[in-house]
C-alpha cells in the first residue's frame, strides 16, 4: 500500500487498542488410494530431498486473503533446504457446500491423490480445517495437518493426539470497536454485518465471543445472513449516530456468492455510518479501518511449524501457535469523508493512501 504513515502520539496520549453409486465409486476409489500410496521419495547424494506438501483451501482462490496467504507460504518453503512440490485445492465450499458436492469432491481427491505421497497438509481457514479432519483418515491417512486463518475457541474440534498443530487467527473486534468509539464519540448504535457462508459463521461467531460481556457503551445488532437488497437497504438507514463493524461476506440470504471486495463495493456506497473492518485486505475497499489481521503473517508462521513437520518433528508434541499480532490501520480518504479526526486514532496507528506533500 503506498503513502503509508505510521501515528506516534506525545506520552499521556490515549491507546488501546450422491446416491449409491457415488458413494461405491467414493470406497473404491479411497482403497485404491490407502493401497496404492507412494512411498516417501528417498534422497540421493549430493541432492537436495523432495517434499510434498498439500495446500487445502476451504474458500475459493480469488480472495486476497488466499492469495496473500498462498504467496507467503510458498516464498518460506521455497527458502529452505528442501526441494517442495506443492499441490493446491480449492474447496469452495462457501459456494457448495450440500452432501452430494462433499461425496463428489471426495471422490476426485481419492482419484487425484491415490499415488502421490503427501508429507504435510497446510489447511486455510475453519471450513478447510474442519473438511480436512473429517476427511484425513480416508483420502490422506497419517499425514499431519498444520493449520492457518483458523479462529480459537473450539469451533473445530481437533481432538487429542490427530498430529495436528497451527497458527490461530484472533479478530480484534473488540480494540476495533473501542478505537471506533473514540473516533464517533457520539455513536450510540454498532451494527455487526456478516453473511451466511461457513467461513462467514466462523468469523462472526469469534466476533460474538470477543465483544460478549465488553462494556462497549453501545447499542449492538447484528445483521446476519440477509440478502445483500435488504441489508444494503438497513445500511442506507443508518444515520451518524452509528458504526458498523463489517466481519465476512462471502454469501448472501439468497444464496449469492460474493468476494469480500465484491460485498464492499456494494454496501459502502450505501452505508449512511462509517464502516470498520477486520482485516487488511479489506483496507483500501471504503473501510475506515480498524485493529486488522496481517494475512501474510497468517501464511509464514503455518511454513515454519511445516518446515519442522517435513524435518521429523511430530505435528502432535507441537501446540497451536498464538495469533499474529494485529495491527491498528486506518484510510485517510475514509476519514477525510467522514470528518474524523487522526489525531483521535491510537498510538502506532498505520495510515495508509495519505496524499503526498
Amino acid at each position: 500500500m503506498a503513502n503509508r504513515s505510521t501515528i506516534r502520539h506525545a506520552p499521556g496520549g490515549r491507546a488501546r487498542r450422491p446416491g449409491v453409486f457415488l458413494a461405491a465409486l467414493l470406497l473404491g476409489l479411497i482403497g485404491t488410494a490407502v493401497a496404492g500410496a507412494a512411498p516417501a521419495p528417498t534422497p540421493v547424494d549430493g541432492e537436495r530431498s523432495e517434499r510434498s506438501v498439500l495446500l487445502l483451501y476451504g474458500e475459493a482462490r480469488a480472495l486476497p486473503a488466499s492469495l496473500d496467504i498462498d504467496d507467503s507460504v510458498r516464498t518460506r518453503l521455497q527458502a529452505t533446504d528442501f526441494e517442495v512440490r506443492f499441490f493446491t485445492e480449492y474447496l469452495d465450499l462457501s459456494w457448495a457446500s450440500d452432501p452430494a458436492y462433499l461425496d463428489r469432491l471426495r471422490a476426485f481427491l481419492a482419484s487425484k491423490y491415490q499415488s502421490r505421497h503427501i508429507d504435510v497438509i497446510v489447511t486455510v481457514g475453519a471450513p478447510g480445517l474442519r473438511f480436512a479432519l473429517e476427511n484425513r483418515a480416508a483420502l490422506f491417512p497419517g499425514v499431519p495437518l498444520v493449520f492457518t486463518a483458523v479462529p480459537p475457541g473450539g469451533a473445530v474440534p481437533m481432538g487429542e493426539g490427530q498430529g495436528v498443530t497451527g497458527v490461530w487467527m484472533a479478530a480484534d473486534a473488540a480494540a476495533t470497536v473501542d478505537a471506533a468509539r473514540r473516533l464517533q464519540p457520539q455513536a450510540r448504535r454498532l451494527v455487526v454485518v456478516a453473511g451466511s457462508a461457513t467461513q462467514d459463521r466462523f468469523f462472526v461467531e469469534d466476533v460474538r465471543r470477543d465483544l460478549k460481556g465488553r462494556e462497549l457503551g453501545v447499542e449492538t445488532t447484528y445483521l446476519v445472513g440477509l440478502p445483500m437488497a435488504r441489508l444494503r437497504a438497513a445500511l442506507a438507514g443508518l444515520s451518524r449516530d452509528a458504526m458498523v463493524l463489517y466481519v465476512s461476506l462471502l454469501r448472501d440470504g439468497d444464496g449469492k456468492v460474493f468476494s469480500t471486495r465484491e460485498s464492499l463495493r456494494i454496501l459502502v456506497p450505501a452505508s449512511g455510518a462509517p464502516i470498520y473492518g477486520l482485516s487488511v485486505t479489506m483496507m483500501g475497499q471504503g473501510i475506515v479501518g480498524g485493529r486488522v489481521v496481517p494475512s501474510r503473517a497468517q501464511g509464514t508462521q503455518p511454513a515454519d511449524l511445516a518446515l519442522r513437520v517435513m524435518r521429523g518433528e511430530a505435528a502432535e508434541r507441537m501446540p497451536p501457535v498464538p495469533a499474529p499480532a494485529n495491527v491498528f490501520m486506518y484510510d485517510r480518504r475514509e476519514l477525510t469523508r467522514w470528518g474524523l479526526r487522526e489525531a483521535d486514532l491510537p498510538e502506532g496507528s498505520v495510515v495508509i493512501n495519505r496524499p503526498p506533500s
